[in-house]
Order: C-alpha cells, then structure tokens, then sequence
C-alpha cells in the first residue's frame, strides 16, 4: 500500500475538524457545489447575449474571456464529478460503521484524492487567467453597458466562490479522506 500525503496549504479550521467528514461533504455541497453551478448558468447565458453581438472595442475581449471561461466550465465539470459522484458518496459510506472496502478499491480512491490537487491547481490556473482577461476589457474610455458589468460581476463572484470551496477542502476535507480510505479496507 502505498502512502499519499495531500499538499494542504494550512491547517483545518476547528470548526471542521470537530465534525465529522460527512457534514462537511454535506456542507461543500449544500454551500458551494449548487452555487458554483448556479452561477456557471447565469455567466454562460449573459456571455452568449453579450459576446457574439458586441462588435465594438471589447469583441476580441469577450471573445477570449468566453473560452477561457469553456475552460473552466469543463474543469469545473470534471471536477465536480470527481468529488459528487466518486469521492464523496464513499466518503459518507466508510464513516457509516462496520463499513469497508476492499484494499484496491481504497487504494483508487487515495489516487482519486491526489488526482483533486491536480484538479484544483489547474482550476486556479484557469481562474488566474479569466481575472487576467477581465482586466483586458477596456473600461477607462467607455463604461460598462449593464449586462457586461453583470457578466464581470458574476466572474469574481464564481472566482470567490471556487476559491473559497477549493481552500476549505484542501486544509479540511482532503488529507483527512485520506486517512479514512487508509484505514477503510478489510
């Protein structure tokens, strides 16, 4: 068996460290997962009535900001898979007692784990460039029309929120799943 070390940027929070995995699976779900998606919605829509028909100064602007935000949806997508659909259900199942897994089936998922830094490193890779190029949209000689402030807005909106999600789970969830799958095979 080999042993994985997650690269947490701090410790975890006392309050999360009290509680169980369980809850705070619950908690990024209820908290962050629906709002990332929700506001991944919104921003999507807004780039498809603002990009393609702003022909003017910004049209090369938005357009770039517009893939690089496809980027992110997909990351953002796979990511979420990973976590709700993989990670996550097995999480909540081996904190039930008298749970366990068979030793490869745990092995996968602490290389699943691993695989989420990875994930979460691209994630704000990719959300260091959309701030990059909403910042190249130029604003000094014309405002904003309404619905591309909007669009910034819920960019840094989703930008927190990722963030935020991402350093929760990195200093709080992830190193302790590891210990879980370690200890969650018969």
């Amino acid at each position: 068996m080999r042993n994985y070390t997650y690269p947490s940027p701090g410790p975890c929070d006392p309050e999360w460290t009290s509680r169980s995995l369980t809850e705070l699976v619950t908690h990024l779900s209820v908290t962050y997962r629906r709002a990332t998606r929700q506001r991944i919605d919104v921003i999507r829509v807004l780039l498809r009535r603002v990009w393609p028909f702003d022909e003017g100064p910004r049209h090369a602007d938005l357009g770039r900001l517009a893939n690089i935000f496809d980027l992110l949806d997909d990351a953002v997508d796979q990511h979420i898979w990973l976590e709700a659909d993989v990670l996550c259900p097995a999480i909540v199942r081996l904190e039930c007692p008298g749970t366990a897994f068979e030793a490869g089936a745990c092995d996968a998922l602490r290389q699943m784990v691993m695989m989420v830094a990875d994930e979460h490193r691209r994630i704000r890779t990719i959300l260091g460039q959309l701030a990059r190029a909403v910042c190249d949209i130029p604003t000094a000689s014309l405002p904003l029309p309404c619905e591309q402030a909007l669009l910034v807005s819920d960019l840094e909106m989703l930008g927190l929120i990722l963030n935020e999600q991402m350093d929760l789970e990195d200093r709080c969830l992830w190193s302790r799943a590891l210990d879980l799958f370690n200890n969650g095979h018969r």
